[in-house]
């Protein structure tokens, strides 16, 4: 999966979400992507995975769009390496954070 493909694959979930950083206020989602690991054959790449981490940050204890995240990266073929979620108690936001290598 490329790094395009993945972004249209999150956008399904999220067609606000943003590479890097966002404007919006209120609820939003970003996402980069933050290694790429290497495989070598014949002293040439003959692959590489992209970790990317995705980002949900929400006032809503509920909001529908973590649980549409997960669900798209599954149904998408991204696979979700870890998940967690933090209170940030200076800005409110609960930080939903997925690592998914493509």
């Amino acid at each position: 999966m490329t790094l395009t493909e993945f972004k249209n694959l999150l956008l399904e979930a999220d067609p606000k979400a943003k590479r890097y950083m966002s404007l919006e206020s209120g609820n939003y989602t970003v996402w980069s992507d933050y290694n790429r690991v290497f495989e070598t054959a014949d002293d040439r790449i003959s692959d590489s995975d992209v970790y990317v981490q995705v980002d949900r940050y929400t006032k809503d204890e509920h909001d529908p769009v973590v649980d549409l995240i997960t669900q798209t990266l599954d149904e998408g073929g991204a696979a979700v390496v870890a998940r967690r979620s933090l209170f940030e108690k200076d800005s409110g936001y609960i930080h939903h954070i997925w690592d998914v290598k493509i």
